[in-house]
């Protein structure tokens, strides 16, 4: 059982990096999200990453390769030349967050109430 890292893609290419890595037989997560916004007065929604050029990579034992994965700029790494770790358990909290079609349910924005008083 190997470890999960970060691998930083290209801006707008985290599927192509995750599609290329998984053809490497490296295991990938890449969290989604939906968003909801207007384009020309057009409410639309759209999938985004929820790390935006970010994707989680999961290493068994040889990790060069990434670094030179089509749609990857690189590997995190710790500061030397090791890749960065990340815990199973926030995958695992990621993923326990996912609906049914695999987006991940961000908590509500609380919304102020008339009279509330704020900081600023």
């Amino acid at each position: 059982m190997g470890y999960w890292s970060v691998a930083q893609t290209q801006p707008f290419a985290e599927r192509k990096a995750k599609r290329f890595l998984e053809g490497q037989n490296f295991r990938c997560y890449l969290p989604k999200i939906l968003q909801t916004g207007y384009v020309r007065s057009t409410r639309r929604t759209r999938e985004m990453a929820l790390f935006p050029r970010y994707v989680f990579v999961q290493i068994e034992s040889a990790w060069h390769a990434i670094n030179a994965t089509p749609g990857v700029s690189g590997l995190l790494c710790d500061g030397g030349s090791k890749p960065i770790w990340v815990r199973d358990r926030v995958i695992a909290e990621l993923q326990s967050r996912e609906d049914r079609h695999g987006f991940i349910v961000l908590p509500k924005k609380e919304k102020f109430k008339k009279g509330q008083p704020v900081k600023v």
